[in-house]
């Protein structure tokens, strides 16, 4: 549990994510701060309740969603017409061992 939330603070902060996805937890705090709810918090248990579950949904839509846009991002940018085994690092030459003499004076 405790490499959540460093996870949740690197996707909020990468810019890869669109805007839209980091919105979801900031509602999800609005939701939960402002006294417009679907359950109003007069009654004791329900009132909490809805507020706790539309916080932690937002939070998991966001981490769920998140790292899909980052990965389907990533996926979009490589191209398409690499081959798998390219020969990118590779230099072609010719090589020829000498023999050294050692001289014993």
């Amino acid at each position: 549990m405790g490499k959540l939330p460093i996870l949740f603070f690197k996707l909020l902060l990468d810019r890869r994510i669109p805007f839209k996805y980091k919105l979801l937890p900031a509602l999800g705090i609005a939701y939960a701060i402002l006294p417009f709810d679907i359950i109003p918090d007069m009654f004791p248990i329900f009132g909490v309740i809805d507020d706790i579950l539309i916080l932690v949904a937002s939070v998991i839509l966001f981490m769920v969603f998140g790292p899909i846009q980052k990965f389907s991002d990533s996926l979009k940018n490589e191209n398409p017409q690499k081959e798998p085994n390219s020969k990118k690092n590779v230099v072609e030459g010719e090589y020829r061992i000498i023999k050294e003499n050692k001289d014993t004076d």
